[in-house]
């Protein structure tokens, strides 16, 4: 048999309580990409977009048998004036001038840029540049190029405004804005029967907002973790 052990008076110490686990991380509310993944979603998507624009446009003229010396350019890609050009950029810069007043006075806005800053993460201004062109090429090959003969202004505005809505109740007023913008830039097509001034305006609104949203993303996103 093995010796029993030793008894004792002395009073067994208590043991020490356990360190608490660390509380763990928590976790973001909102589902990022982060810049490099939003860059590379852009270009893949925006690709598909302009592919599907393409091809829809080239079918649809030849069923329509729409070749003639009359027709209007293909997509609506006719070279425009120099003033025209530039009408476009003056377009973009105003759109960005309005949403930056609405930035100051409406808090709807600023819950918006919060939410965007968060999603986008700190774009650099090459990021931005590459995000911009993208959807605004794609975009205005797909509305005011290849479904402008058959929605014209009013339908290719209104699926403009639709196809931007995003479900979170941050950016309800989104599609509201998509909505004017695309009205604004329908107007510049029909002024002007080419696709490039909107696609001069659309990539100027996009690269100047992403700029600054990528800009001032520190202080955006910590406005919307104490929101």
């Amino acid at each position: 048999m093995l010796p029993s052990a030793a008894v004792t008076d002395e009073p067994t110490p208590p043991a020490e309580p356990a360190a608490p686990a660390p509380a763990p991380a928590p976790e973001s509310q909102h589902v990022t990409l982060g810049t490099g993944g939003i860059v590379r979603l852009a270009i893949g998507f925006y690709s598909i977009v302009t592919l599907f624009a393409l091809g829809y446009a080239f079918f649809d003229r030849i069923a329509r048998g729409d070749d003639g010396p009359e027709s209007e350019a293909f997509l609506g890609l006719a070279l425009p004036s120099f003033g025209l050009a530039l009408a476009g950029i003056g377009m973009g810069l105003a759109i960005v001038a309005v949403t930056h007043v609405g930035l100051r006075a409406l808090p709807a806005v600023q819950r918006a840029s919060s939410m965007l800053a968060e999603i986008l993460g700190p774009l650099t201004w090459k990021q931005a540049l590459a995000v911009a062109a993208c959807s605004g090429v794609g975009e205005e090959l797909l509305f005011r190029g290849a479904l402008w003969p058959h929605l014209d202004l009013l339908g290719t505005t209104f699926l403009f405004g639709v196809v931007h809505f995003i479900p979170r109740k941050q950016l309800w007023a989104y599609p509201l804005f998509a909505l004017g913008a695309g009205l604004l830039l329908g107007l510049l097509r029909e002024s002007s029967g080419s696709v490039f001034p909107p696609m001069f305006a659309h990539i100027t609104v996009n690269l100047v907002n992403l700029w600054w949203l990528g800009s001032q993303h520190a202080k955006l996103t910590a406005k919307a973790s104490h929101a």
